[in-house]
């Protein structure tokens, strides 16, 4: 579940692409991270908004679970925002469509790789380390630096939007799926 909570609000951005909601597009230059231009994101990556789909996402676990699910999940949910606020470009709106913010770590494609990578090892350390048997966890960290990897390698050129957001949302199903088996106690 907290795997899917960070992620919450960019499946929920590219459901809303696909929709014709929200507006990305491809922007042509040599630094993968940038290649694709947040044009109209306020319904998912705004901080007013995020903070209203984390509200949800509270009331509805509370509900569900207990309070305590509510305020893990929702504070993940937030998180997205803050940690997207360090790597964007000023794009990340404050309100709505409104005061754009982001300092832009993308711009050093070198070094967001790295500790986006070193974030991956560090979390699942982090995560794990208490753990009997390390192997599904492993071959989670594994699979997502082996699939992260081609964003910083992959050739300049334009992917369609519409690829790109089923590529993203299939990709976060297939992690989700390994993470939840990661979890899984063996029987």
């Amino acid at each position: 579940m907290f795997f899917i909570a960070v992620q919450f609000v960019d499946i929920l951005a590219f459901i809303s692409v696909l929709l014709g909601v929200e507006k990305m597009s491809y922007n042509p230059t040599s630094n993968p991270f940038l290649r694709t231009s947040m044009d109209y994101i306020p319904l998912t990556h705004s901080l007013s908004n995020s903070l209203g789909i984390a509200l949800i996402v509270f009331l509805v676990f509370w509900k569900l679970k207990d309070k305590t699910w509510g305020i893990a999940l929702s504070m993940g949910v937030l998180s997205h925002w803050f940690i997207d606020f360090i790597a964007h470009t000023p794009d990340m709106p404050l309100i709505f469509n409104s005061y754009k913010v982001g300092l832009g770590l993308w711009n050093y494609p070198w070094i967001a790789f790295l500790l986006e990578v070193g974030f991956f090892i560090g979390a699942g350390y982090y995560l794990y380390k208490g753990s009997e048997n390390l192997k599904r966890p492993i071959i989670l960290m594994t699979f997502l630096v082996i699939f992260y990897a081609p964003t910083m390698f992959a050739p300049e050129g334009e992917v369609p939007v519409a690829v790109m957001s089923i590529l993203s949302l299939s990709f976060y199903i297939i992690f989700a799926a390994l993470a939840w088996w990661s979890e899984k106690k063996k029987k």
